[in-house]
């Protein structure tokens, strides 16, 4: 029932945005086509509280207008199976986008998963609490998505700028949204891992290691000339204060990631605000 809700939600949001390039014929000075694709950061389910997630702050902030086909809950390897990618590649065809906005990777990771890459407490502290081997086997396989989407951008959209992110750093509680979750704290507990500082120092560990990807794949594609950009959104958010939930922020942390969305996006396209 999700699965059709969310295509269902897809094909709506696609229609609308093709009526909307209808309506405004593409001139030199017109602002840019930008697509979103990617899990709940940029689709969050919880709309009345937190205004959705980062694409609907990046809306209001800019004034840009963005084609969002994220759904929460999505993963890396499910964005580029077969059935989305299809989708992606024929968006990118036609009628063609400056920018994609790229948000995967937290589900492939977190989630009743997440014990697997973590090592029992045996009083080593948290430094010892990653499983260095699995957890790059998984990263691995992240990043092996991201190349794909890079492939398909270079066979469908050679000059369409690919933008990704790496999240922030939780502090993993007992607290989800919508009756999910939460995602990290129950195979931290079940690994022994109970102190909320060493929760929350294993979380970052993690995340830090997802970043590093990401950012050597910048850096590699940036050498091989090609359009891409990593915002660096790790360290923007308060740990107390921007969380609504266990791995979502709340309003005005979504509206603080936005911020650091549209000041790097500037850097592309004058169409969106720098921010201090």
């Amino acid at each position: 029932a999700m699965k059709q809700l969310a295509a269902r939600e897809r094909k709506a949001r696609i229609a609308a945005y093709l009526q909307y390039l209808k309506s405004r014929p593409a001139t030199p000075t017109s602002p840019p086509r930008v697509i979103a694709d990617g899990d709940s950061w940029f689709d969050y389910p919880e709309i009345l509280l937190a205004g959705g997630g980062v694409i609907n702050h990046l809306k209001d902030v800019s004034g840009v207008k963005i084609l969002n086909t994220a759904h929460y809950g999505d993963s890396v390897q499910q964005m580029l199976g077969v059935e989305k990618r299809q989708r992606i590649e024929a968006l990118l065809k036609k009628p063609g986008f400056d920018i994609l906005l790229f948000s995967g990777g937290g589900n492939d990771i977190a989630g009743d998963q997440f014990c697997l890459w973590l090592k029992p407490n045996t009083r080593g502290g948290a430094a010892s609490a990653v499983d260095a081997g699995r957890l790059q086997e998984i990263l691995g396989v992240v990043e092996d998505g991201y190349r794909d989407l890079i492939d398909i951008r270079d066979r469908c959209a050679p000059d369409c700028w690919i933008v990704t992110h790496a999240y922030d750093f939780p502090q993993p509680r007992d607290k989800g949204v919508c009756g999910l979750g939460p995602w990290l704290k129950p195979s931290l507990d079940y690994r022994g891992w109970k102190k909320a500082a060493d929760q929350f120092a294993i979380a970052k560990m993690v995340l830090s290691k997802f970043n590093d990807r990401l950012v050597a794949l910048e850096a590699e594609q940036k050498a091989a000339r090609r359009q891409f950009l990593h915002v660096r959104t790790q360290g923007t958010l308060n740990r107390r204060t921007d969380w609504a939930n266990e791995i979502h922020p709340n309003a005005a942390g979504f509206t603080k990631i936005a911020k650091k969305f549209s000041t790097a996006l500037n850097g592309i396209s004058s169409a969106f605000p720098k921010f201090p």
